[in-house]
């Protein structure tokens, strides 16, 4: 009878014994189940914050990152000049040769840049003259193009007035007024004139730039956007 009792009384504990083990066992399962689910979160985490990352990464150099062309041939500005624009592009502004008087040298400077966030195109064309051309050929500037006579306000505030008779390596710079005409658009398309009385030269510039909204002065973003006035 006690020996029946005992074994009992023993059976009882190896079977409470093993139901704690089963029951660590189980815990231990769970928690390492657990453990795999964080891990595969973390890593899944990581992983998206790597990819927004590169994204970011590749966003910032593609945005300071530029891809530029450039040409310096007189007969890529005589074939601009010559050509006849499509309805989506800007009127051809910049004078034909041949309507320059007695041209003694030219100077021709076209350059494109383009990056995520805009495109800049540059036509710049520089001519030379003897004293009397040169004289006459100034004399005439006023007559072809219409200029800005008072300053261009940036906002309705007049908090900042942009120069626009200015200097800029020994040029005198005049800005042409805003002409549905001939596609100018205060700020993303200009035209400028400058002349030179020293070397008896008058320099045309046309640039347009997509998402230029502001501008400080010109001779700033003419020296930002390293627009020159030879290529000498």
């Amino acid at each position: 009878m006690d020996f029946g009792c005992a074994c009992f009384n023993l059976l009882v504990k190896k079977l409470i014994y093993i139901d704690k083990s089963i029951s660590v066992c189980y815990l231990m399962a769970e928690e390492a189940m657990n453990m795999k689910k964080s891990t595969k979160i973390i890593l899944i985490v990581l992983a998206v914050i790597l990819v927004i990352a590169s994204v970011f990464l590749i966003t910032v150099y593609l945005a300071f990152r530029s891809d530029v062309e450039t040409s310096t041939d007189i007969n890529d500005y005589i074939a601009y000049t010559s050509s006849t624009p499509s309805e989506d592009e800007d009127p051809v502004v910049m004078p034909k040769l041949e309507t320059l008087g007695n041209i003694t040298d030219t100077d021709f400077l076209y350059r494109y840049k383009i990056n995520i966030i805009y495109d800049l195109t540059v036509y710049r064309l520089t001519v030379s003259y003897d004293e009397e051309d040169y004289e006459k050929e100034k004399a005439l500037l006023d007559s072809r193009y219409a200029f800005y006579t008072s300053p261009i306000f940036e906002s309705e505030a007049k908090d900042h007035a942009l120069a626009v008779d200015f200097e800029y390596c020994g040029y005198s710079f005049r800005t042409a007024r805003d002409n549905s005409n001939i596609g100018l658009y205060y700020p993303k398309r200009m035209f400028f004139v400058g002349t030179n009385d020293s070397e008896r030269k008058i320099i045309y510039i046309c640039f347009r730039d997509s998402e230029l909204d502001y501008l400080t002065s010109f001779p700033s973003f003419f020296r930002e956007e390293k627009i020159t006035v030879s290529n000498k």
